[in-house]
């Protein structure tokens, strides 16, 4: 029982971060093109942030 519960437990930390992380990326993706892509990288980070509950 209890590796079951530290796998959820595992699960429930990897999720949020694997998803801040992947947005991370895709907002430097679009910083990163020659011109920068700001208005992408704005709807990048304000969809990250409305599905953010605690943020």
């Amino acid at each position: 029982m209890g590796a079951e519960i530290s796998a959820s437990i595992a699960h429930e930390i990897n999720q949020p971060l694997t998803s801040v992380l992947a947005n991370a990326q895709a907002c430097s993706r679009w910083l990163g093109v020659a011109p920068p892509n700001m208005d992408e990288a704005v709807i990048s980070i304000a969809a990250h942030r409305a599905g953010c509950a605690g943020c």
